[in-house]
């Protein structure tokens, strides 16, 4: 009788079958854990395409002759296109069947990278460049995609691990990008990169199924329209927009710079960024730590403990100087403090609607990141123009603004007596 009336209730959501609604048969649609890795993997590789640039900004500048104070153009263009994807592109997760639409943009970026390998001009790498952060968005529609993939049980583990790969391509991106830049020149480093995207497209095609989740469909204009009344109506998520809009401008700002710094006061080679980016390797396993901790109700005093550790990256090499420990904390603070905060604040806005995931995620992460587009222009004007301490200055101001933000979010909580 039991089994009767769970398939009774599950009757009138499949007589909504047709245009306007996509169905879940989770018994067809539940991923394995291989899968779940893969997916990280791959969310890893797309976001190491989009961060990698910038600490081979300079030998691209010197290349296509564009002046080293409007180096910044180069990952800010980058963090539009992303931005831009985010917002006009990922919401549609909640009315098409994603993996249609996934598949669509990674073959677009496979095309954007292999034109950036062969732009031979400023403006052909302009538009190439700004493709390839649009369509690098697509790890915005695979995160909420894959929560639908996720038996319920096991969602908060295997997703962390899938946002974990997203944090993991933040970190390796850099060094290996520096890295395989002194091997083969930059262009090569794309047409690499334009390789691995093929890759994806092929495994991706044969592993994952199909959405797995209902959705109804909505007009375009009025996805927008959505948007809008979900950040109105939700308090919480107005409050995690903005720490996030002020983290990312502060994480891309020190990123943009530091490399430059590096190299001309401190000599560094590409070798050397190389060597000493990899003290970010600590953000993933500051995550899985963190992780375990909100499992057991920390969830929201991590949020601001991530913000915290980004306002002391900021402040320690001026307080402690340019040494090379206070240099690896300076990295080490940046990227587990970003991570951590990012990761359990997507993921708390995620689960907030389950029928929004799209929207939700296109409206943090576009705000986001047009806090990094506007931070990875900032960066090297700041510091050819006013040198380090200035702009260390500057991103431990947003750091403070963050730590605001999360004051307040904490209090939304409270007022509401919820937890996340």
């Amino acid at each position: 009788m039991k089994h009767s009336s769970k398939s009774e209730a599950s009757a009138p959501e499949s007589s909504r079958a047709g245009k306007n609604w996509m169905i879940d048969d989770p018994s067809e649609h539940y991923i394995s854990i291989r899968q779940v890795f893969f997916l990280a993997i791959a969310c890893c590789l797309l976001i190491a395409n989009m961060y990698g640039v910038q600490p081979i900004i300079s030998d691209i500048a010197s290349n296509l002759a564009i002046p080293i104070k409007s180096s910044g153009i180069i990952l800010t263009l980058a963090q539009i296109g992303y931005g831009v994807g985010v917002l006009f592109i990922v919401p549609l997760g909640d009315s098409f069947e994603n993996k249609r639409l996934i598949l669509l943009l990674l073959c677009c970026l496979a095309i954007a990278l292999f034109m950036v390998h062969l732009a031979a001009g400023m403006l052909v790498f302009y538009a190439a460049i700004f493709c390839v952060g649009l369509c690098s968005s697509v790890v915005q529609l695979i995160i909420p995609f894959s929560i639908g993939l996720i038996r319920p049980s096991q969602r908060g583990r295997l997703s962390s691990i899938i946002v974990a790969g997203a944090a993991l391509g933040m970190v390796l991106g850099r060094p290996i990008f520096s890295f395989l830049t002194g091997l083969t020149g930059w262009r090569g480093v794309y047409l690499m990169a334009a390789g691995s995207v093929c890759a994806i497209i092929i495994l991706f095609y044969y592993s994952i199924p199909a959405k797995a989740c209902f959705a109804k469909k909505l007009s375009y204009p009025g996805i927008f329209v959505s948007m809008g009344k979900l950040f109105v109506t939700m308090p919480k998520v107005r409050s995690q927009v903005f720490m996030l809009l002020c983290n990312f401008t502060g994480f891309t700002l020190f990123w943009a710079s530091f490399p430059i710094m590096l190299a001309s006061e401190l000599q560094f080679t590409h070798n050397d960024i190389a060597m000493l980016s990899l003290a970010s390797l600590a953000a993933p396993l500051g995550v899985v730590v963190a992780g375990s901790m909100a499992d057991k109700g920390w969830r929201l005093a991590i949020i601001g403990f991530g913000a915290f550790l980004c306002l002391l990256a900021f402040l320690i090499t001026p307080l402690l100087g340019l040494a090379t420990a206070t240099m690896l904390l300076a990295i080490i603070f940046m990227d587990s403090g970003l991570n951590i905060s990012n990761v359990f604040i997507q993921q708390a806005v995620l689960l907030e609607n389950a029928n929004a995931r799209s929207r939700l995620n296109a409206l943090i992460i576009s705000v986001a990141f047009a806090g990094g587009a506007l931070g990875s222009y900032w960066g090297p004007y700041i510091y050819t123009n006013f040198g380090w301490t200035p702009t260390a200055l500057t991103g431990s101001t947003l750091s403070l603004i963050s730590l605001g933000a999360y004051l307040h979010m904490r209090s939304v909580y409270k007022n509401e007596k919820s937890s996340i």
